[in-house]
């Protein structure tokens, strides 16, 4: 239980960073400054939300389907 407490949030957070990187890099191709294919950029963003969802389904796991109220813990 503690282990999906830690590990939850941080997936959701790596994720969130991991989508924003994402963002960046398209805006860096479109710009003609990045020289990275748009598999790698899919990529990206694919793992970004598997990682979110892998994160989400621990916290709910963790909770039973209940919400924790914002700011407990």
């Amino acid at each position: 239980m503690a282990f999906t407490r830690v590990i939850s949030p941080f997936f959701q957070k790596l994720a969130k960073h991991l989508a924003l990187l994402a963002c960046l890099l398209i805006l860096q191709r479109a710009s003609g400054r990045a020289e990275i294919g748009q598999l790698w950029i899919f990529g990206l963003a694919l793992i970004a939300s598997l990682l979110y969802l892998g994160g989400r389904a621990l916290r709910l796991r963790s909770t039973d389907g209940a919400q924790p109220a914002r700011g407990a813990g």
